[in-house]
């Protein structure tokens, strides 16, 4: 949520932003594995050896080229690495058509929300009425596309998610969050699979009286 948002890699991209995301001079993988789904099926960027300069930054050096060739291999936090860069003089120096193009395709249009359907709708008003500084637990899923597309995470608002892929994280993370932030509005996004493997979980947040507010997706 911001003018410099390029749109979330997932596994339902619109072609026309690929395409915009393929013309960079440069790619910055922060904290990524670079695995099959932020690639897009190793498309993008062109594997194993890019097209533009790549520089990953990754806490793990077993996970450095791991899939790629990098330009560059830092190996640090990703997130302290970006902070300290955005302190940096030429950090300003990017195209200005360029971001307003990327962000203009990145933020969803009244009309493909209306083609969304009922789920997207959902999402999108979900949206609207989640707090400002609410936690959101996603378990794994295509349902989840529609998620990071129509709800935004700017400001204090948090994404839990997995980097493995595996279902049934959304609850138990949803009960983690509510006993460590008691204070804040936690809302797990779940499949009805991911959801039906989590029954103890549910009895835990039951029992401890944790606060949490469940969207199951009927997948």
């Amino acid at each position: 949520d911001g003018p410099l948002w390029a749109g979330h890699i997932g596994h339902v991209v619109a072609e026309a932003q690929a395409r915009l995301w393929s013309t960079a001079d440069l790619v910055i993988a922060a904290g990524s594995l670079l695995g099959d789904v932020e690639t897009q099926g190793y498309a993008f960027p062109a594997f194993p050896v890019p097209d533009q300069p790549l520089i990953q930054i990754h806490h793990d050096p077993g996970q450095l080229g791991r899939h790629y060739r990098p330009t560059l291999a830092v190996c640090a936090d990703a997130a302290q690495t970006l902070d300290r860069l955005a302190t940096h003089p030429e950090a300003g120096r990017i195209s200005d058509g360029w971001a307003k193009e990327l962000n203009a395709r990145a933020v969803p249009t009244e009309q493909e929300l209306a083609s969304a359907g009922p789920y997207g709708q959902v999402i999108s008003t979900l949206d609207r009425l989640a707090a400002g500084d609410c936690i959101v637990t996603m378990d794994s899923g295509r349902f989840a596309s529609a998620a990071h597309r129509f709800f935004r995470y700017g400001g204090e608002r948090l994404l839990v998610g997995t980097a493995s892929g595996a279902m049934g994280n959304a609850i138990p993370a949803a009960v983690a969050a509510a006993r460590r932030h008691p204070g804040r509005q936690v809302i797990a996004i779940v499949g009805d699979g991911g959801l039906m493997m989590t029954g103890n979980e549910l009895a835990t947040a039951m029992h401890l009286g944790c606060d949490i507010r469940i969207l199951v997706a009927n997948n």
